[in-house]
C-alpha cells in the first residue's frame, strides 16, 4: 500500500520550493550540492506549485547495462510544452527488445499532472497496472492525489492524499487515507507551522487509530538571523506526551552551506552524541567531501567518507565513497560521469573496490543521470548511455515579471544589461537559445553588461543562480 502512495509523495516532492537551504543539501543536484544524505526529511515537501521544469534539455533514451551487457532502455516522449507525455521501458535479450513497462501522462493549460498511468507487458499485450490523478485548487496548489489499482478488469481505490494551504501557498495539512470496506478511512495526517518567512517550523506526523488521531512523533526547527537551519528536534508520543528523541544541529558557511552537523539521542536526563556530519567545498560551492562519524566510547570514529571532483562547468565528474577501518579510509564504491556540451550526463557508470583495484558492480549505491537542474536515480544498474533533445517549454511564460532581476533593453539589438535589485550576491548566469545551446556565460555582483550584436535575431533564455536557487527571463535579439 504504501509503495503507491509514494508516487504521490514523490510527484509533491518534485514540485517543491520552500527552502533554498534544503535544495542545496543534495550533491546530486549538480549544481547545489551540500549537506546530510542521511537527512532527506530536514524538510518535507510543503508546498506543491509547478517549479521550473528542464530549461531546454531533457533525456529522451537511456540505455542501461549490467556487469554481462546491455539489459534494457527507457524512452519518453514530450508535449509542446516539454512535459513528458510517454515513458517506455523495455529489455533486451540477446538480440531482442521486449515491452516492459509504459506509463502516459496527461497535463492541464498550465502543465500541472492531471493523471499517470502504469501498465506492465504481459501475454504480448499491455495491462492495467494502476493509476494516479490528481486535482489543483485555484492557485495552482496540489488538493488531491488519488491511486487506483487495476483488479478483476476495473479500476478499485486504493489511496488518496488531501492537502490543505495556507494563504501563501504553504501545506498546512495532509491528509493519507486508505479504501477499505468500499470507503475511505484515515491513515496519516500531517500538520505544518511556518514562521513569518514560510520556514518551516513544526512538523506533526499522526495515525489513526480507534476512531482517533494519534500523535506519533514531532519535528521542530530553529533558524539564525539569517534564517539558515541551525536545529532540528525529534520528538515521540509516549505516555501521553511527547519526548525529546533526537537532535540534530547545524553550522553554516555565510551562504547557508551545512559545514558541520552534530546529531545526538536524549539518554538518562542528557543528550549524547551519536553521529556528526563534515562538510567541504570548493570555491564554487560543489561538495568535495562529505565524511560522517560515529561517537563511540567518548570518542568520534571514522565511518563513511565520500570525495567529488568537478570539471569547469561545475558538472560531478567523480563520487567515491570510502569506509573508516581502524585509522584508514578504505576505497568502497564510486561513480563516474561524462557530459555533452550542454552539461547533461551522458555516460554513467560504477565501480566497487575489490583486491586493490575498481570492477563493475550494480547494486551498491544509485547512479544518477543529470540534466539542466535535475537527477535522475536508477538502482541496480552497472552503467548507462544516455540521449538528449531540447524541449520547448513554456519558459518563456515564467517569472518574467518577477521583481528580484530586471534586464533591459529588452528587446534589445547591440547590448544588454543585467541588473541585481533585491540579492546583492554573486549571481551566475547562462544565456541559451531555444535549441538549448549555451551562447554566454558569466558572473556579476549587482549589474552587468553584455555585447549582443554577435547574437543572432531570435528569442533566448537567461538563467540567473544565485546559490540557492534559480530564476529565468526571456530576451529577444533583434
Amino acid at each position: 500500500m504504501k509503495k503507491s502512495i509514494l508516487l504521490l509523495v514523490l510527484f509533491c516532492i518534485v514540485q517543491c520550493n520552500i527552502n533554498a537551504q534544503t535544495k542545496n543539501q543534495s550533491y546530486h543536484a549538480k549544481k547545489t550540492r551540500g549537506i546530510d544524505k542521511y537527512a532527506a526529511d530536514v524538510f518535507p515537501n510543503l508546498q506543491h506549485k509547478n517549479s521550473l521544469k528542464s530549461l531546454v534539455w531533457n533525456w529522451d533514451t537511456i540505455f542501461i547495462y549490467d556487469t554481462i551487457g546491455l539489459i534494457g532502455r527507457t524512452t519518453k516522449t514530450f508535449d509542446s510544452h516539454g512535459n513528458v507525455i510517454y515513458n517506455l521501458r523495455e529489455s533486451f535479450d540477446s538480440s531482442t527488445w521486449t515491452n516492459s513497462y509504459k506509463t502516459t501522462y496527461s497535463y492541464d493549460a498550465n502543465s500541472n499532472k492531471l493523471s499517470e498511468l502504469d501498465e506492465i507487458w504481459q501475454n504480448n499485450a499491455w495491462s492495467n497496472s494502476y493509476r494516479n490523478t490528481f486535482t489543483y485548487n485555484s492557485d495552482g496548489n496540489l488538493s488531491t492525489g488519488l491511486n487506483e489499482q487495476w483488479q478483476n478488469n476495473s479500476w478499485v481505490n486504493s489511496e488518496r492524499s488531501t492537502y490543505q494551504y495556507d494563504i501563501s501557498g504553504n501545506v498546512i495539512t495532509s491528509i493519507d487515507e486508505n479504501w477499505q470496506n468500499n470507503a475511505w478511512v484515515n491513515d496519516i495526517r500531517y500538520s505544518y507551522t511556518y514562521n513569518g518567512t514560510g520556514k518551516v517550523l513544526t512538523y506533526l506526523y499522526e495515525e489513526w487509530q480507534t476512531n482517533a488521531w494519534i500523535i506519533n512523533h514531532k519535528f521542530i526547527y530553529t533558524y539564525d538571523g539569517n534564517e539558515y537551519l541551525i536545529s532540528r528536534l525529534i520528538q515521540f508520543w509516549v505516555n501521553d506526551s511527547l519526548h525529546d528523541n533526537s537532535i540534530s544541529s547545524y553550522t553554516n558557511n555565510s551562504n547557508g552551506k551545512v559545514l558541520y552537523q552534530v546529531n545526538k539521542n536524549w539518554q538518562d536526563s542528557a543528550w549524547v552524541n551519536t553521529d556528526s556530519i563534515t562538510n567541504i567545498y570548493d570555491a564554487n560551492e560543489n561538495l568535495l567531501i562529505w565524511e560522517s562519524d560515529t561517537w563511540i566510547y567518548n570518542v568520534w570514529v571514522n565511518r563513511l567518507r565520500d570525495s567529488c571532483t568537478y570539471d569547469n562547468n561545475n558538472n560531478l565528474l567523480s563520487f567515491i565513497s570510502e569506509k573508516g577501518q581502524g585509522n584508514a579510509w578504505v576505497n568502497d564504491y564510486k561513480n563516474t560521469y561524462t557530459y555533452d556540451a550542454n552539461n547533461n550526463s551522458v555516460t554513467g557508470k560504477s565501480e566497487q573496490w575489490l583486491n586493490n583495484s575498481w570492477f563493475p558492480c550494480q547494486n551498491l549505491n544509485n547512479i544518477y543521470i543529470y540534466y539542466g537542474e535535475h537527477a535522475d536515480s536508477w538502482n541496480d544498474i552497472y552503467r548507462y548511455t544516455a540521449s538528449y533533445i531540447s524541449v520547448n517549454t513554456n519558459i518563456a511564460e515564467i517569472l518574467t515579471d518577477n521583481p528580484h532581476f530586471t534586464v533591459y533593453p529588452n528587446p534589445t539589438t547591440d547590448q544588454l544589461t543585467i541588473e541585481d535589485k533585491s540579492i546583492k550576491d554573486k549571481i551566475e548566469f547562462e544565456i541559451l537559445n531555444l535549441q538549448g545551446q549555451l551562447i554566454y556565460k558569466g558572473s556579476f555582483i549587482e549589474k552587468t553588461t553584455i555585447q549582443t550584436g554577435n547574437f543572432a535575431k531570435g528569442v533566448y533564455i537567461i538563467k540567473l543562480e544565485d546559490g540557492k536557487g534559480f530564476e529565468v527571463r526571456k530576451m529577444v535579439k533583434e
